[in-house]
């Protein structure tokens, strides 16, 4: 009986235990679609998120975007400018905190403590209370630092680690205004190049109707149709081709805004050429180029030979676009040195450099606290219960296993690599100036050669038109001037455009945004004084700033 009796309160236990186990179960199982859940609901928000910013933003500036509207909107929507405005106001932060060594500490005490007996000495024979047997305290301390020359330097790093940031941010706004322009150039371009083939593709199915009417007369060859067709074949492809490229740099330029990727936007044409090239090149009417109108204040030739410029302005300041040609090199050199951020924060961290040596050396000193509170007591036993405190406080480290020594030594090390990085920032940001200014040169040569060569185009298609019209050349030779003319054009809108980023990528390496790009009168100045003393430039360095 007695083994029966275990067996019956035995399996009730296994049955809950059991049933415990498949809950466990059927709770891990449910777990994943709990979590698939969350995910599915976390990325629909994300999605109706995005699109009602961009209909926000494409309600605000219009469907059809302009350059500077982009550039509007990269600057507000970037993601990389947001990190770096929030890494900005953490280095504000750090630098507040530093400075609450330089502010006194107040810190309260208040207390309760109560125990079970009273406590009570023996002297000799006799017992005596110390004290009450439940006592209430309170204190108020105020701490002033009074020489902490290491808290000091934390904080000079701080304030300087505050404008290395400021400094980041700049660069990366500059940055993000040259990814959204060359991205905007490129999606305007392959707009334009879609344009061209629905345009072009269209011109050939109609020559090929023609073609095979006449043809059908008797009065065109075979292999005319079949060159037509395979005209028409070749365009279809290209006009897809052109499509999926548009596309692709319009997801590009959606990704540099922050724009839902599959957004509805439409680019306006943008400036492409300056005042110089404008009128300089020549360039045809059918190139259909966005040429800017000479500013007031323009290069003299544009201006016919007067200076326009206002009474009392500086020579070298030019508010116009042709001011990289105009300038000379080592005035860009110097712009660069002023105004790139890379090169003040260079300087800065040479600075904090010499800041963490010195708080190296700082460890050798003593730290001095003054102080001052008042204490309060419910404990009937005191004579004084309540009493002011005052005093000052010096530490000062003696001996660390020469980790103070090998600090300095470190430090020192720090110093030197710091310095060197300085100078090859200086050199990175000249060898850019002068890279980015040699490639607009070549860009503007290849721009005026293309419109050239587009001017040509032009012309020659014209005379074999008339000559095939004569019945002095046969059909397919007009189909190859034809041909060579569409080829000219698409290259030399591709060199206008190339021209225009690679003036964007020369205002950027010299340190500048979206403004007119013409050098600071500071940067002129110094470039003028040194010139006065008697510095020239040398004769290669002559020879690149000559047009």
């Amino acid at each position: 009986m007695k083994h029966v009796s275990l067996n019956m309160q035995v399996r009730p236990l296994t049955r809950a235990g059991a049933a415990l186990l498949l809950l466990a179960v059927a709770g891990c199982r449910l777990l994943p679609k709990d979590t698939d859940a969350r995910r599915y609901t976390s990325a629909l928000g994300a999605r109706a998120k995005l699109k009602a910013e961009t209909d926000a933003v494409l309600a605000e500036f219009g469907p059809e975007l302009t350059l500077a509207e982009c550039l509007s909107i990269a600057r507000r929507r970037s993601r990389a400018l947001a990190a770096r405005r929030i890494e900005a106001r953490l280095a504000r932060l750090d630098r507040d905190i530093a400075f609450s060594a330089f502010l006194p500490t107040v810190n309260v005490d208040l207390g309760w403590k109560g125990q079970s007996k009273p406590p009570v000495i023996r002297a000799g024979a006799s017992r005596f209370q110390e004290a009450d047997q439940r006592i209430q305290d309170f204190s108020a301390m105020l701490y002033q630092p009074v020489f902490l020359p290491s808290y000091w330097l934390l904080y000079s790093v701080a304030k300087r680690g505050e404008k290395i940031r400021r400094l980041v941010l700049q660069r990366a706004g500059q940055m993000v205004e040259a990814q959204a322009t060359a991205a905007f150039y490129r999606a305007a371009l392959l707009g334009e190049t879609v344009h061209y083939h629905e345009t072009r593709l269209t011109q050939i199915q109609q020559r090929l109707a023609e073609v095979r009417a006449l043809a059908g007369a008797g009065y065109a060859l075979p292999v005319d149709v079949q060159r037509l067709e395979t005209l028409e074949a070749t365009g279809k492809h290209g006009l897809a081709q052109a499509r999926r490229d548009s596309a692709e740099a319009k997801l590009r330029l959606l990704d540099v805004l922050n724009l839902w990727p599959l957004a509805a936007v439409q680019l306006a044409a943008p400036p492409l050429v300056p005042a110089d090239d404008a009128l300089e090149s020549g360039a045809s009417s059918r190139s259909g180029a966005d040429h800017r109108p000479v500013p007031e204040g323009g290069a003299e030739e544009a201006a016919g030979g007067k200076e326009t410029r206002p009474p009392g302005a500086a020579p070298d300041l030019l508010d116009s676009p042709d001011a990289w040609r105009t300038t000379p090199l080592d005035a860009w050199l110097l712009e660069a040195l002023l105004r790139r951020p890379e090169t003040s924060i260079a300087g800065l961290r040479a600075d904090i450099g010499r800041v963490r040596a010195l708080q190296a050396l700082s460890a050798f000193l003593p730290h001095v606290y003054a102080f001052a509170g008042r204490y309060t007591t419910s404990d009937s036993y005191l004579v004084y219960p309540s009493f002011w405190i005052s005093g000052l406080r010096g530490v000062v480290s003696l001996f660390s296993g020469f980790r103070d020594v090998h600090a300095v030594m470190r430090a020192r090390d720090q110093l030197r690599q710091s310095e060197l990085a300085r100078e090859d920032t200086v050199m990175m940001v000249l060898v850019q100036v002068v890279e980015a200014r040699r490639n607009l040169q070549k860009s503007r040569e290849l721009y005026r050669v293309a419109v050239r060569n587009e001017a040509a185009a032009e012309a020659e298609f014209r005379q074999v038109r008339a000559r095939h019209r004569a019945e002095l050349v046969p059909l397919s030779r007009e189909l190859e001037a034809d041909e060579a003319r569409s080829a000219a054009h698409l290259q030399a809108r591709r060199a206008a455009y190339g021209y225009a980023v690679a003036l964007c990528v020369f205002r950027n390496a010299v340190g500048q945004g979206g403004e007119p790009l013409a050098p600071s009168p500071k940067g002129l100045a110094i470039f003028k004084k040194g010139r006065g003393r008697g510095s020239a430039a040398p004769t290669h360095e002559r020879q690149e700033d000559t047009p």
